[in-house]
């Protein structure tokens, strides 16, 4: 089944066709705002003297070795040892992007929804003998 998306002016919550999602930045700071196309021309006017006379900024590049994903904290030797420790194969050098994967996975924890019913929550099993 097909969705359609609305969006509404957030200056005005008028639903007029073309609003478009506009992102911005101020100071450290990233914005998104829906707008029609006059309130688009609005604030590209209200902004144009300001571009004009700034200077375009490229996002900084990551260091080398840097994290770049959540969960890189660990270094990569961290999870090869991991992985040797559970018989599971490893190159000495290379990414461990399906290492990493494994790891999280196995150290994920599913907590259920605070407005899940109690006969809703996992049940935890037997202990065994």
């Amino acid at each position: 089944m097909a969705e359609k998306r609305v969006l509404v002016d957030d200056l005005d919550e008028t639903t007029v066709a073309d609003v478009e999602r506009v992102s911005f930045a101020y100071g450290k700071t990233q914005y998104e705002i829906d707008l029609s196309p006059e309130h688009r021309r609005l604030l590209e006017t209200a902004l144009e003297p300001f571009i004009t006379h700034g200077r375009k900024v490229r996002a900084p590049k990551p260091k080398q070795g840097a994290a770049t994903r959540p969960g890189d904290e660990l270094s990569d030797e961290a999870m090869r040892r991991w992985a040797r420790e559970r018989g599971i194969e490893v190159p000495q050098r290379g990414p461990v992007g399906k290492v990493r994967d494994a790891y999280a996975a196995a150290h994920t924890t599913v907590l259920p929804h605070p407005n899940a019913a109690a006969d809703d929550a996992p049940q935890s099993e037997p202990a065994r003998t």
